[in-house]
């Protein structure tokens, strides 16, 4: 039974890891992708910029942050000091209140730099509002996103897929980072977001450092859901060392009533094999 439940919500939770759309098309032709990063205040958004860029850069990537995020208070500082530890440039404009124009010049500043991917970081709000959401979609009509993603906090739980659903409808990103995944929370959320907007959960957080950043792997996350962990490996051990004939024939016997002190000294045996 639990590895039935694991299957359908490995399943349930896209099946496979789902890369980073960063080698596309018309990014090649621009010499460089585009990558927006969203979601609301303290959802990690600023740190996930810097794990991001930080990982890019040991594959061998170029990447540049960009600074979008005007209105709170020492945004900028903090990219800036995320920059400097992962080693990356960063583009910020204290004096222009344009996150678009910002945006666009930073891609302008990428380009002179040699730099192949940009990665925006964008105001965040307490709530979603209107004018964040307008803001947003003003900076992907400025300058078209190769990658939207939306960064959630695992501990909001349920409240994240009502966050995903919003940002869905008015800006389909292409997928979402759960954050703080190193604390208590399961992840159940994540079940969730691909469910309700058809959008995958690509990487998730797993500490503070700079290089504590994986890629979601359905197949983890549902044995994390299922608080499982080894039991799933057990399964399999069973699975390689029973005798699936032997265990059909004794369930045909459980079912017909007919279990007697041979059958359970075979299932002895049976256990045994398994060390």
């Amino acid at each position: 039974v639990v590895k039935i439940v694991n299957e359908e919500l490995t399943s349930l939770l896209g099946g496979h890891a789902a890369p980073l759309n960063l080698d596309v098309e018309n990014a090649q032709t621009r010499g460089m992708t585009t990558v927006m990063v969203m979601g609301l205040q303290g959802s990690g958004k600023t740190t996930f910029c810097g794990k991001l860029a930080a990982r890019l850069k040991k594959e061998g990537r170029s990447p540049m942050l960009v600074a979008a995020d005007i209105y709170r208070p020492a945004a900028i500082d903090q990219l800036h000091v995320i920059g400097d530890q992962v080693g990356v440039p960063v583009h910020s404009d204290r004096e222009r209140r344009n996150a678009a124009q910002i945006v666009k010049l930073g891609q302008r500043r990428a380009k002179d730099n040699k730099c192949d991917v940009l990665i925006v970081d964008t105001a965040g709000r307490l709530h979603i509002d209107d004018a964040l959401m307008q803001e947003l979609e003003t900076i992907v009509k400025t300058v078209p996103m190769d990658e939207k993603l939306l960064v959630l906090d695992a501990m909001t739980g349920q409240e994240a897929v009502n966050i995903a659903e919003t940002f869905s409808r008015r800006l389909d990103f292409d997928g979402a980072i759960l954050t703080k995944m190193d604390g208590d929370a399961r992840g159940g959320a994540a079940l969730s977001v691909l469910e309700v907007t058809g959008k995958p959960v690509k990487m998730v957080g797993v500490g503070e450092k700079m290089d504590d950043l994986e890629v979601f792997h359905p197949d983890r996350m549902a044995s994390r859901i299922l608080g499982m962990g080894d039991v799933l490996s057990l399964i399999e051990k069973a699975e390689e060392n029973m005798d699936l004939d032997v265990a059909e024939n004794m369930a045909a016997r459980f079912a017909a009533g007919e279990f007697n002190l041979e059958d359970f000294q075979n299932q002895i045996r049976q256990m045994k094999k398994m060390g």
